[in-house]
């Protein structure tokens, strides 16, 4: 099975969200950016919370034949970034995601937004 980008953006999602991850947005970057053509970015409750988002979605990728490229960051730091060539996966603790702002930088990509309502 040929598996797509999209389609390995919205299993990434699928593995946070199982994970409670939260504020799960993907933005499709492949008309701006020469390094990626999506970032997943999500949040985790807590450094513990964070580890468990990265580390379910590797594994998770990894059933899907496909390895985490590099990894840079420590659930200490509150931000752990997952480049899977295709799309980069950022994870923040909330905190941490509302102090860099880095969904301003591309707020006007298109989006993909895994958010749950309410």
């Amino acid at each position: 099975m040929n598996k797509t980008t999209l389609y390995l953006v919205r299993t990434a999602a699928a593995a946070i969200s199982e994970k409670k991850g939260v504020d799960i947005i993907a933005y499709n970057v492949s008309a701006v950016s020469s390094i990626t053509d999506y970032y997943l970015v999500a949040s985790g409750l807590n450094t513990v919370h964070l580890k468990a988002l990265f580390n379910d979605t590797r594994l998770v990728m990894k059933s899907q034949g496909i390895n985490c490229w590099r990894m840079s960051g420590n659930q200490e730091s509150g931000w752990i970034v997952a480049d899977y060539i295709d799309f980069i996966v950022h994870f923040f603790k909330k905190d941490v995601r509302a102090y860099y702002q880095i969904d301003l930088l591309w707020q006007n990509a298109p989006k993909l937004d895994f958010r749950v309502a309410p």
